[in-house]
């Protein structure tokens, strides 16, 4: 597994041209503390430079040339629950799993993050690109899923579907869908979970 202990800061960042510029020049020591996650976009949506819909190979080589060109060989994670590449669900898991191949090609360092609600085929190719690369695995929590008295068993689950050990794997508690009105009772939740 790649080294992120000692990032103390993670950043959430779609995949847009400004936030990787941005990204890439930072000095040496704010790199050191940041975990970015890029948040890969849609292959369905329409290239707004080319003004068409890229072949799945320009996709490939425009992102993962903007991951690294941004950001290098330094361990990132990669939110791909946007990046859909096709309509059938088999043929998307395999197209993600030949996007997780070529990021190391490129000399991408992407941690994949796996969800409760990831198809099985779309786990298998984030599963296998973990199991050849080593990088580690993220899985994605939100406030639903803390709600599921089940959940312990489902992470479980998926870590076994990885061969993965809890120590290699990154946990991200999505809190983007919480009611903050109420900043006491929120504590109060996050304090019992």
């Amino acid at each position: 597994m790649l080294p992120v202990e000692t990032q103390s800061y993670a950043i959430i960042l779609r995949d847009k041209v400004a936030e990787l510029d941005a990204l890439q020049v930072l000095d040496r020591a704010n790199k050191d503390m940041i975990l970015p996650c890029f948040v890969a976009a849609s292959f369905f949506v329409k290239d707004q430079t080319k003004k068409r819909q890229v072949t799945k190979q320009e996709y490939l080589d425009d992102h993962l040339g903007r991951f690294a060109g941004s950001w290098g060989k330094r361990t990132a994670i990669l939110d791909a629950r946007l990046l859909k590449f096709d309509k059938d669900v088999q043929q998307d898991a395999i197209d993600l799993g030949k996007f997780l191949e070529a990021s190391v090609r490129y000399g991408c360092s992407l941690i994949p993050t796996i969800e409760m609600r990831t198809s099985e085929l779309r786990q298998s190719a984030i599963s296998s690109f973990w199991r050849k690369t080593r990088n580690g695995l993220a899985i994605r929590v939100t406030l639903n899923d803390l709600l599921n008295p089940k959940l312990a068993i489902s992470i479980q689950k998926v870590l076994l579907r990885a061969v993965a050990k809890p120590q290699d794997t990154v946990l991200i508690l999505d809190l983007a869908e919480a009611d903050l009105s109420d900043l006491d009772a929120f504590a109060a939740f996050e304090a019992e979970w």
